[in-house]
């Protein structure tokens, strides 16, 4: 028995499509607090007096990016200072126009829409996937001894379902889903190579960027590569299915040898006087129903099949 593996391809590609539709991770929900110009030009005067300031860098660091942006999160009632790469703002500025308020200081102020978005990705990562609780020493970097109090990590699970004919083992369908969210991390899931520092600032950078159609949520087909993720998953359903083709050969093998026996006991059996008969089956079964043999057989049969019962998907 072969496995056609064009077959898990084409359906895994199919089951990718609707990654867009399976969300990953959220940001909170703010509630959108949008100042005008005067406003915005009282804050800027306040920007050096405010308090609870928290940095998305190591301390003693300056950020490693140019944009030094303002924030309040208003859902735990705390101001935020965090930098942003030339991207993330120039895309902020692109979608959220007048909400990104420039300073004199050529620093930036964050309000309405733009600040909801922010601070609601700042919040998932600094509190449902553990930032802040997992920097113990208040450092403003996670370390090697910290790594595993993050909850960055998700796990899925992709069900296949597939179909035998003719000797051939083929998939039918594929279904993804998402299993668990906010993990235990096992590895630095956003690692800068070159400093070996993973922040909230960092992670905020990166998520902004994935985030690829700003509606505050992470679908699997914006965190995973969906071509990497195929050849991946088709190695692994390969695998699979084809340990099921042994399988599925050694149960026919089986089934033949279980058939020679009950022929061969049927014939033992029949040969035997009915004394002997009744001896077998009051030691098997305690039974002396009228059609032994049948039911002795059919038995045997039922047995085995559940016994040796292969799932049709994985």
């Amino acid at each position: 028995m072969i496995v056609n593996k064009t077959s898990i391809q084409t359906a895994l590609y199919k089951d990718s499509k609707n990654f867009k539709n399976i969300q990953v991770f959220k940001a909170s929900n703010l509630v959108t607090n949008k100042l005008n110009q005067d406003e915005l030009k009282q804050v800027e005067k306040s920007l050096n007096t405010l308090t609870d300031i928290t940095q998305g860098w190591a301390k003693g660091e300056k950020s490693e990016y140019d944009n030094i942006v303002y924030l309040s999160n208003n859902q735990k009632g705390i101001n935020i200072k965090i930098g942003l790469s030339d991207e993330n703002l120039n895309t902020l500025s692109a979608i959220f126009k007048d909400d990104v308020y420039k300073t004199a200081n050529a620093e930036y102020i964050l309000t309405g829409d733009a600040e909801a978005f922010v601070g609601g990705w700042f919040n998932e990562i600094a509190y449902a996937r553990g930032y802040l609780s997992a920097d113990i020493d208040k450092s403003g970097a996670i370390d090697a001894n910290e790594i595993a109090n993050l909850k960055t990590d998700f796990s899925t699970k992709t069900k296949i379902f597939s179909k035998e004919k003719d000797g051939v083992i083929s998939a039918d369908k594929s279904m993804t889903w998402i299993a668990n969210r906010y993990e235990t991390a096992t590895h630095l899931s956003y690692e800068d190579h070159e400093k070996n520092i993973i922040s909230i600032e960092k992670t905020l950078n990166e998520t902004l960027i994935m985030d690829k159609n700003k509606d505050g949520t992470l679908s699997l087909d914006e965190i995973y590569q969906q071509n990497q993720w195929i050849d991946d998953m088709s190695q692994k359903v390969g695998e699979i299915l084809e340990n099921r083709a042994k399988d599925s050969e050694i149960l026919v093998k089986a089934k033949i040898k279980i058939a020679q026996n009950e022929i061969e006991f049927k014939n033992i059996m029949l040969n035997v006087s009915k004394d002997t008969q009744d001896f077998i089956y009051k030691m098997l079964f305690k039974d002396d129903g009228s059609d032994k043999i049948s039911n002795l057989l059919s038995q045997l049969s039922k047995n085995f099949d559940e016994s040796i019962g292969v799932d049709k998907s994985v």
